[in-house]
């Protein structure tokens, strides 16, 4: 199975690295990465960005090759020409379309702060830009809204989303429709937008890869490729409301010592170790962040599709242990020696079985690693 990054998460991971975080949550981007990176085998970052970006992109694709060894990431892009292009356009608006009403009224309240913060990559004449458009929409001057939205087409390498926006009269009528009877603000542009670039990254992904957007984007709007919930509707016991995987968070950060760098060679060497469980997801289409019990399926799966002559099962607390005296693999494609079965097995139960919750000690240590200074 191959993963679809969101960009600004990605890009979190260079902050991380750099001691350049602005918030914690971007920690959780990178913790999200390296978990991805252990048990998939390829990952795909979207292009929906301006060009700027795409550089920063690329930059950091080659540092991670160069320094981690880490070869197994590519841009996404949508090719807006082609006939794949030009369906996706129409598909996302649709969707925007549908029950756009509802969710202007929800966007009113919403903070332009907050919001802000979806759009990192912006350049201060692009923000001008957008505020021009909103402002235009206040006027009630299509004309200048149309225009304002094709110069921002121009920042970027695909400018499908924004295109959904000056391309889709039904959309446009209903913006100046709603201004008229309700009023308009930024936080209604940039929440639209925001809906806009999901959808549009979501589509891209569908019946193709995982889309794993970024935490905070998770966290505000959208739960693991379930339908939209209500900004802030998020369970109690999970803060982030994106990370399902506690253990395997917990390990990573204690096996880095709260150190981004460590924790980045930390999740290389256990990418190696556990080869059959990357082989035995791709093989059956898995996402192990839809359901918190996946992993113990993953491991009951690959429990019974190995056939261990010599069965000789030990029960040390939760840990399972086996004598390995000879393996037959049913699968051709899992077929390993016994030394990396055995290392397979034992890490994988070392990441699920980590029982210290969701704050483990390291935690914090890896926040204050990663916060600008």
């Amino acid at each position: 199975m191959i993963i679809l990054t969101e960009n600004n998460a990605f890009q979190n991971i260079s902050k991380c690295l750099n001691a350049k975080c602005d918030s914690e949550i971007q920690v959780y981007d990178f913790l999200q990465f390296c978990i991805e990176f252990i048990f998939y085998d390829k990952t795909k970052i979207t292009g929906t960005v301006p060009l700027n970006v795409i550089d920063n992109t690329t930059n950091l694709i080659n540092l991670l090759e160069s320094k981690y060894s880490i070869d197994f990431i590519d841009i996404e892009s949508i090719e807006e020409d082609s006939e794949n292009g030009k369906y996706l356009i129409n598909s996302i608006a649709k969707q925007v379309f549908t029950n756009i009403d509802e969710f202007f009224n929800k966007s009113k309240s919403l903070s332009e702060k907050d919001l802000w913060i979806n759009f990192p990559e912006l350049s201060e004449e692009s923000k001008k830009l957008i505020i021009n458009a909103t402002n235009a929409v206040k006027e009630n001057n299509k004309n200048i809204y149309l225009k304002k939205y094709y110069e921002l087409s121009s920042f970027s390498r695909d400018s499908g989303y924004f295109k959904i926006l000056n391309s889709n009269i039904k959309i446009i009528d209903k913006i100046f429709e709603f201004n008229e009877k309700e009023g308009w603000n930024i936080s209604m542009t940039l929440n639209l937008l925001t809906r806009i670039r999901f959808l549009t990254n979501k589509s891209m992904a569908e019946n193709k890869y995982i889309f794993m957007p970024s935490v905070k984007r998770g966290r505000d709007d959208f739960m693991y490729g379930k339908m939209p919930v209500e900004t802030g509707e998020i369970e109690k016991e999970n803060p982030i409301g994106f990370l399902e995987l506690p253990s395997i968070k917990n390990h990573i950060i204690k096996k880095g010592k709260g150190k981004p760098h460590n924790i980045m060679e930390s999740a290389v060497k256990l990418r190696e170790k556990l080869i059959p469980i990357q082989k035995y997801i791709k093989k059956n289409k898995i996402n192990i962040f839809n359901d918190t019990k996946i992993l113990k399926e993953i491991e009951n799966a690959i429990f019974d599709e190995l056939n261990v002559s010599s069965q000789k099962l030990k029960v040390a607390g939760n840990i399972r242990t086996y004598d390995y005296e000879q393996v037959s693999v049913i699968d051709p494609d899992l077929l390993i020696n016994n030394k990396s079965l055995e290392t397979c097995i034992q890490a994988f139960n070392e990441i699920t079985m980590d029982t210290s919750g969701n704050i483990c000690e390291y935690e914090k240590d890896l926040i204050n690693n990663c916060m600008k200074k």
